[in-house]
This record gives C-alpha cells, sequence and structure tokens, in this order.
C-alpha cells in the first residue's frame, strides 16, 4: 500500500514539474510572439520614410528597432527554436529587412558620390596648392548613418558589405585626385640643380651638360647667371617633399578614424546596434553573440585602408624618381623628408603611412648605394683620364683637399 501511496505521490510531483515547465514556455512563448509581432507603422516607415533629414534618420532607427529585436530573437535558438508556426511572418520580416538594406544601399551611394564632388570642388577652390581640403562636410553628412550602418552590419552584412564597397571605391578615387594634384603641383617646384650642388657630384647627372664626360675636367664658367638665380630660388627637392608629406600623413590618418566611426571596423570595440540603442540586456547579449560569429565577413582597419590609398606607394615612388632623375644626389633630402614623415606617423599611430614611407626609404637606401657607387667610379675614371690636361678635376673642387698634395699621373 505504501509502495502505491509513493508511486502516486512521485507521479504528481512529476506531473507538477511538467505543468510548470509548459507554463514557463507559454510565457516564453506568448513574450517571444509579442517580440516578434512588429507595428505596421514600423514598417511602414522602413519602407518609405526618406534618409534626407536627422529627424527622419533617428525615426528609421526607433522603427528599426522592433525587426532588429524580431529578427535577433529568431536567431537565438534559446528564444526561437520553438517558433516554427511563425515562419511565414519571420519570412515577411527578412524581406522588409533586405528592402530596407538596398534602400539605405541606393541612397548612401549616390550620397557618397555626391559628398566626394563637393570635395573635390573645395579642394580645387583653395589658394594654397601644397595642401589637402578637410573632408569636414562629408563627414558632418554621412556621420549621421552610423546608428543605422550598425543595423545593416548585423542584419543584412551582404548590404553591409556592399555600402562599405561603395564607400571605400568612392573614398579611393577622391584622394588619388587630390594627392595626384598635389604631387603634380610639387613637381613644379622642384628646380634644377644649382651649379654647387652639380660640381658636388663627380658623376654626370640628367641636368649636367651633355659634353661633360665621366673624367672631363670642369673648367670655370659654367651656365648663365640667369639661370643660376632660377636654381638658387624656391626650397630643395627634399623641402618639398618634406611639405607633401605633412599634409598627407594627418589626413591619411583622419580618414582611418573615420571609416572606423563610419563601417564599424574596430572589433574590439564590441559596439552593436543593441548597444547603441541601449535596448535590454537579452538583445545586448544576442547581438554580440551573433556579432563575432560574423566576423571573418568584414573587412578589417588595415584591409580597408589599403582598399582607400592603395595607389600611394606607387605615386610617392614616381615623385621621388622624378627628383632622383633631376638629380641623384637629393636621395639625401627625400631620406630626411621621408624620416621625418614616419617618425610622425609612427608617434601618431599612423601605421598605414609608416608602412608606405618606410617602403620608399628602403629603395631610397639602394639609391644611396647606387649613387656612392657611382661616385666612386666617375672619381676612378677621372684619375686614369686627367693626364696632359690642364684645369681642376671636380673632386678637388669639392674635397677640402690642397691640390699640391694629388699626383695627377
Amino acid at each position: 500500500m505504501s509502495d502505491d501511496i509513493d508511486h502516486i505521490e512521485s507521479q504528481n510531483k512529476g506531473l507538477q514539474v511538467q505543468t510548470s515547465n509548459q507554463r514557463a514556455l507559454l510565457a516564453e512563448l506568448e513574450s517571444l510572439m509579442n517580440t516578434i509581432n512588429i507595428p505596421e507603422a514600423d514598417l511602414a516607415v522602413l519602407a518609405t520614410e526618406p534618409f534626407d533629414s536627422e529627424a527622419h534618420i533617428k525615426r528609421l532607427e526607433r522603427s528599426a528597432v522592433s525587426l532588429y529585436k524580431a529578427i535577433l530573437s529568431t536567431r537565438d535558438s534559446a528564444m526561437g527554436g520553438e517558433m516554427a508556426a511563425a515562419n511565414d511572418r519571420i519570412d515577411d520580416y527578412a524581406r522588409y529587412s533586405s528592402n530596407f538594406g538596398k534602400r539605405l544601399l541606393d541612397y548612401l551611394s549616390a550620397a557618397f558620390k555626391a559628398e566626394a564632388d563637393q570635395a573635390v570642388s573645395d579642394f580645387v577652390r583653395l589658394p594654397e596648392k601644397m595642401a589637402l581640403a578637410p573632408h569636414e562636410h562629408l563627414e558632418q553628412a554621412l556621420g549621421e548613418f552610423c546608428g543605422l550602418m550598425l543595423f545593416v552590419k548585423e542584419i543584412e552584412d551582404q548590404r553591409y558589405n556592399q555600402i562599405a564597397a561603395s564607400y571605400l571605391a568612392t573614398s579611393s578615387d577622391l584622394y588619388r585626385k587630390e594627392i595626384g594634384d598635389l604631387f603634380n603641383h610639387a613637381r613644379t617646384l622642384i628646380r634644377k640643380p644649382t651649379d654647387d650642388e652639380l660640381e658636388a657630384s663627380f658623376a654626370p647627372t640628367a641636368s649636367a651638360s651633355p659634353a661633360l664626360r665621366p673624367g672631363t675636367i670642369k673648367r670655370p664658367g659654367g651656365r648663365p647667371a640667369a639661370e643660376r638665380r632660377r636654381a638658387d630660388d624656391g626650397p630643395s627637392s627634399g623641402e618639398v617633399l618634406r611639405r607633401a608629406l605633412d599634409q598627407i600623413g594627418p589626413h591619411v590618418y583622419r580618414e582611418q578614424q573615420w571609416l572606423t566611426d563610419l563601417l564599424h571596423l574596430d572589433l574590439d570595440s564590441g559596439i552593436t546596434f543593441a548597444e547603441y540603442c541601449d535596448l535590454e540586456t537579452v538583445f545586448k547579449r544576442g547581438a554580440a553573440t551573433q556579432l563575432q560569429m560574423q566576423v571573418g565577413r568584414f573587412k578589417d582597419v588595415r584591409a580597408s585602408m589599403e582598399l582607400v590609398f592603395g595607389f600611394l606607394a606607387q605615386q610617392l615612388g614616381d615623385l621621388v624618381a622624378y627628383i632622383l632623375q633631376r638629380d641623384q644626389l637629393q636621395v639625401f633630402g627625400i631620406l630626411v623628408a621621408l624620416d621625418a614623415c614616419a617618425d610622425a606617423a609612427i608617434g601618431a599611430g599612423n601605421d598605414f603611412v609608416a608602412r608606405v614611407v618606410g617602403r620608399q626609404r628602403q629603395r631610397c637606401l639602394v639609391a644611396v648605394d647606387k649613387t656612392t657607387a657611382d661616385q666612386i667610379k666617375a672619381i676612378e675614371q677621372t684619375k686614369l683620364s686627367v693626364k696632359k690636361r690642364k684645369g681642376i678635376a671636380p673632386f678637388i673642387n669639392v674635397f677640402p683637399v690642397r691640390p699640391t698634395l694629388w699626383r695627377c699621373g
């Protein structure tokens, strides 16, 4: 008899536990149904609201919260695992989300182009040609979309990548134009080497007279006075390069910070749309988990900077080659400019510029070795070819050594 009583009591406890679990499940399902039940007004806003003002963007963010909660809830297996009956509604919300992402992509692609055109116009009107115009207007106009960019990054990652690609391509074209014009103007400021600089080179240069061959003794005279004055005017090539780099470095660093904010490239920050809108803890936790699962789908800061400024190394290399073609000895002034830029970049945490300048510096060190070898070869040829000639050998003019100590032949 006691065994039967124990059995009945055991079954009763089991039924109580089962009933409690069912009640908890029903409560959870009811809560979830309420979560995915998005007001029609919010869906209408996401489908039709324009993006052309701060007020409209804020309204879009508020409406996006409902859609965000619904989609995030169904992605969480703990919350959405029992929602097979709501699949039709979930599919509808996915379409709303996709359509909203497409609308945002179309608008921002056009906005990127319009803001870039305005930035070029501002740059062209600058009175100082050795300067780059700040992109403050572009940042102010597009900065309002940072919240919606978080939404599409988490909910519509394909649209996010398309928006990011559109911005990176437009920004790259803009900087290519501006920095290219800056370097072109720098070329006009690079003067011919002075007579003193020409005489400091034992080997012939592109600016030297064609009649001056290795081993030929330089006689008094030189270029006409007017031409010498023109060569003496203006800054050295190294100074011109440094002025250009002083403009480029800060702009590249600012663009890196702006990219990080607009496209949310700082994965360590952990910012999500749930954090941005200060939603309930359950959504913050779920969003952080989902974002970690998507990390490999997004470009990081370094890859994005390469896409925007990938042309910089080539343009800088072309300018340096132009300077060296006119006067190889300018390589030392170039190295000073590159070192100054690299030090400033490293101090500011501007890793991209530090890498680009560092690679160019290595090429210049190779050029130093070649220039030194050319100078030594020119001296050796001069020593062998000055027999029975009168005049002063070029290296005697440069080195502070008495001619009487030099024995020719």
